[in-house]
């Protein structure tokens, strides 16, 4: 296995999450460490959610209930992280998620 190489963006996504947005969108290439960078950010957070378009199960669930991740167990007060991973390739995919983050 190859290790993560730090990358200055990495800090800035960061900022970005802790700026009190809501949803951050990310998007690039294949294989430029997308996932990995999420990973990372949602490994910092106790409340955290990892779905991926990709896996049935997942794709399942957020079909019948797009607004499933507002109910992630809690284990200490700081809000929680939703990580979609692949959510792009799911038709409406990234409306979906948009329209339950906005409460419509």
């Amino acid at each position: 296995m190859v290790a993560m190489i730090a990358r200055s963006i990495y800090a800035a996504v960061w900022r970005e999450l802790a700026d009190g947005r809501s949803m951050v969108f990310m998007a690039g290439p294949r294989q430029a460490g997308k996932t990995t960078l999420a990973w990372t950010i949602a490994d910092g957070y106790a409340n955290r959610l990892y779905f991926n378009w990709d896996v049935v199960p997942d794709r399942t669930r957020l079909l019948r209930d797009p607004y499933f991740f507002q109910a992630v167990d809690r284990h200490d007060p700081p809000s929680p992280i939703a990580v979609f991973d692949e959510i792009h390739t799911g038709p409406k995919g990234s409306e979906l998620i948009s329209d339950a983050v906005a409460g419509r």
